[in-house]
């Protein structure tokens, strides 16, 4: 496969490196925030999950906002955010997060998703167990009033989490980006007005972010005649292949004499032939005295 082969495949992919976007999941925040306005006068956001730092990126430069963007991995400096490393399950964690925004929370946002393993109900869980996690942390910094938007896989499981959200927002929807492919479970549990129980009742509304005039994500477009290929914005700080690798040994950078070698004394079978004894009748009979 060729470099831009991707490129061709995902038109948000190669958007991403042309506006100078770490991730391609920039454009999903970027258009449930022009459908939602969910940054609209946020003073404090928490980014959880950040890495690579896509969404902090659009968090700051939407709003002027403190930012704090929490990973379990490394993640790249961004300007203008606080970048914490660790768990978002640990209550540690979360009073760093609080101890660090100096207030509570406007926002608190949620991108993160575990190792797909193509086992739909494994799958599912595991990003509701994910996501309660996420809920939990904004429970202690979120200020009443505010907004939590949250990735989730829509089956088994999504209804009950968004009936935990009715009674902890006054508003809850369920958010699709257009940039999100059609194709994927992924969508987006929104809850606005933190503090306060909704009254509604039903099925929680779908709301499809995103101009018409946007790119299908499902589809491939054709590169521009002057298309130039980019490398991607940021790389991996520490890429999964190389994760445990030991670090290789610096080369010498002179060649050192060999050391003196010290007379070695004679072997126990030239010994046995000086002393007049008769070589073994075999190798594998005489190991032995040949070499005892």
């Amino acid at each position: 496969m060729g470099l831009t082969s991707r490129d061709k495949r995902d038109a948000y992919y190669r958007l991403a490196k042309a506006h100078g976007y770490r991730a391609r999941a920039a454009f999903k925040l970027i258009q449930m925030e022009d459908t939602l306005s969910l940054l609209k006068n946020a003073t404090r956001v928490v980014d959880l999950c950040a890495a690579p730092g896509g969404w902090t990126q659009v968090v700051v430069e939407r709003c002027a906002a403190a930012v704090v963007a929490v990973d379990l991995k490394d993640v790249a400096p961004v300007d203008g955010a606080t970048i914490l490393v660790g768990d978002l399950t640990s209550p540690l964690v979360i009073e760093r997060i609080a101890s660090t925004l100096d207030g509570k929370a406007d926002v608190v946002l949620c991108d993160g998703a575990p190792d797909v393993l193509d086992l739909g109900d494994v799958d599912a869980h595991l990003q509701l167990s994910l996501c309660r996690a996420a809920l939990v942390c904004a429970r202690k910094v979120l200020a009443q009033g505010g907004s939590f938007v949250c990735k989730i896989y829509r089956g088994r499981g999504a209804a009950a989490f968004f009936d935990e959200l009715r009674r902890e927002f006054a508003d809850v929807l369920c958010a699709k980006p257009r940039c999100s492919r059609h194709a994927s479970v992924e969508a987006y549990a929104v809850g606005r007005g933190f503090g306060r129980a909704s009254d509604a009742t039903g099925p929680v509304p779908f709301v499809a972010c995103g101009g018409a005039d946007a790119f299908d994500a499902d589809a491939s477009y054709a590169l521009e005649e002057d298309y130039v290929y980019r490398d991607p914005v940021q790389a991996p700080l520490r890429p999964p292949h190389l994760v445990g690798v030991p670090t290789p040994p610096p080369a010498p950078t002179a060649r050192r004499a060999a050391p003196a070698v010290a007379a070695r004394p004679p072997r126990r079978r030239e010994a046995l032939a000086c002393e007049g004894a008769p070589p073994p009748a075999s190798d594998a009979g005489g190991l032995g005295a040949w070499f005892l």
